[in-house]
């Protein structure tokens, strides 16, 4: 593209100067001074410092499917939004079911937010089944763990009711992922909202002191418990049967949630612990450090040729490890357990899905009782 470059004509430079001289002009119009004798006044008026605009309310977003469980078709009605609380009981009865704070609460919010209390929006995803009675009809609230983990996992590959098509036993090369039917999907059972934590997935956290507010375990169950009361409240689902579903953390926040639940006036009909573990010191990640677990895993999978009757006579006393006694004579045992746990879990795994897919396989309802545990 070429651009040309005219002279200016005659007319244009006289017009060029007026315009460029006329907000001066005007300037000293303006500001001209007083006739003499005349007293100037200036008047200067500063406006009140406005008060913080309201959050914005973003609406949910509502969408409808069908999955198909058991031979059977399910149509469903799916909710993804937000749910705000306040980081205490008192903060949070001055917020409104849309996240705003009430009039009748008389709070003036600082301007700033990083200055105002802190909040955590929290989201989540929603299935309803149409047609089912909500006031019989059961809800499972649902959570992955980590601390620091969104439940997409659980969601997306494991009892909602679409997933990615992910194989078994191998890592997937890369995308294009297919979204398939969920045939294991808990819907045919129960309503299924699935919460990301404060700070986690789409969840936000804000305001003065937000991460201490929110970032621990009783904080963390707190929020959950003002979520789930709001959320029921907004549903009007009170009187439905209540469950809570946690894997791996989740059910860490399972212990601490079902009792904060229990003091906030909510009745649960059960609790599901998937991957539990209470007892981080014990857990069975670390190689050596919880002996008895593993012999009585091995004793379980029967990986020992000949099992223990019970764990007080094992071999190499794994009380004694247990308490932390890790004598080099001792670790040879420990190491054997392990082998032979590995090689139990690949038999497994050939037979199972891996845990990176996190699908609810027929076994594995059948075999924890999900289906009945909702019934």
């Amino acid at each position: 593209m070429t651009f040309l470059l005219r002279r200016p004509s005659a007319l244009a430079l006289p017009l060029a100067a007026a315009f460029t001289m006329a907000p001066a002009l005007l300037a000293q119009q303006h500001h001209a001074p007083a006739p003499a004798g005349e007293k100037q006044t200036t008047t200067v008026t500063t406006e009140p410092a406005k008060p913080a605009a309201p959050s914005a309310v973003v609406p949910d977003a509502v969408s409808e499917g069908s999955v198909t469980v058991g031979g059977k078709k399910i149509d469903y009605r799916a909710v993804a939004g937000l749910i705000t609380v306040g980081a205490n009981d008192t903060q949070d009865a001055t917020i409104g079911l849309d996240g705003r704070v009430l009039p009748e609460a008389g709070v003036d919010l600082p301007a700033k937010v990083e200055d105002q209390p802190a909040t955590a929006r929290i989201f989540y995803t929603a299935y309803f089944a149409k047609g089912a009675d909500p006031a019989t009809r059961p809800v499972v609230f649902i959570y992955n763990g980590g601390p620091g983990s969104a439940t997409m996992y659980l969601r997306m590959s494991s009892i909602g009711p679409v997933r990615v098509e992910l194989p078994d036993l191998q890592h997937p090369f890369g995308g294009p992922y297919k979204l398939v039917n969920n045939d294991d999907s808990l819907l045919d059972v129960a309503d299924l909202v699935f919460i990301d934590a404060p700070g986690t997935g789409y969840s936000r956290v804000q305001g003065r002191d937000a991460m201490k507010a929110f970032y621990g375990i009783d904080e963390d169950a707190s929020a959950f418990d003002r979520f789930i009361r709001r959320w029921l409240s907004k549903n009007d689902r009170w009187m439905s049967p209540k469950f809570l579903f946690g894997e791996s953390y989740g059910t860490t926040r399972d212990a601490a949630l079902s009792r904060k639940l229990q003091q906030s006036g909510v009745d649960l009909n059960g609790v599901v612990f998937l991957s539990q573990i209470l007892s981080f010191q014990n857990s069975a990640d670390g190689s050596d450090r919880n002996p008895a677990t593993r012999t009585a895993s091995s004793s379980h999978c029967r990986a020992l040729r000949q099992p223990p009757g019970s764990i007080t006579r094992c071999p190499a006393s794994p009380q004694r490890l247990s308490r932390g006694s890790t004598r080099s004579s001792s670790m040879p045992w420990a190491s054997t357990l392990q082998r032979c746990c590995r090689v139990r879990t690949s038999t497994l795994r050939r037979r199972l899905p891996s845990r990176r897919s996190w699908r609810a396989t027929p076994a594995f309802r059948h075999h924890c009782g999900l289906r009945r545990t909702f019934a």
